[in-house]
């Protein structure tokens, strides 16, 4: 069988930058990161494809970039942000109690559902933003 390599030396399989993500984070991060390579100088797709999948990614994660393009432990922070705070009982218990009147069943979980998204955005913005900060504070300016 042959060794499938791509131009920073892993193949998809290999590499482990997007295993903290999940869903369709996980699955955009994958391709940008790893199956396309879209970090690297030899990307195995189009600008236009990494374009396509990298725009995709930020309208699926509200504010973090691709874990490939930070340093690394910065999107496992900002979804360690967002893991505890869909998991805090505080912040359950306000979405369940502010999405009480709601007249049905289904609306109080939609209710609930966008409550919690709000909350996740509300209390990680500042980790999301200052990774993002970093990343590209980090990066060579044209000026330089």
């Amino acid at each position: 069988m042959a060794d499938a390599k791509t131009p920073d030396g892993q193949t998809p399989a290999e590499e482990t930058v997007c295993d903290p993500l999940s869903g369709a984070q996980f699955g955009l991060c994958n391709a940008y990161c790893e199956a396309m390579d879209c970090d690297s100088d030899e990307p195995q797709a189009s600008e236009k494809a990494c374009l396509k999948v990298y725009d995709n990614f930020l309208k699926h994660s509200n504010v973090i970039v691709p874990p490939c393009l930070c340093f690394p432990d910065c999107g496992i922070e900002a979804q360690e942000c967002e893991n505890d705070t869909l998991k805090n009982p505080r912040v359950r218990e306000f979405c369940q109690v502010n999405c009480a009147t709601a007249p049905t069943a289904p609306n109080r979980r939609v209710c609930f559902e966008a409550c919690l998204v709000s909350e996740v955005r509300r209390i990680c913005s500042t980790p999301f933003e200052a990774c993002n900060e970093e990343c590209y504070n980090d990066e060579p300016t044209p000026d330089s």
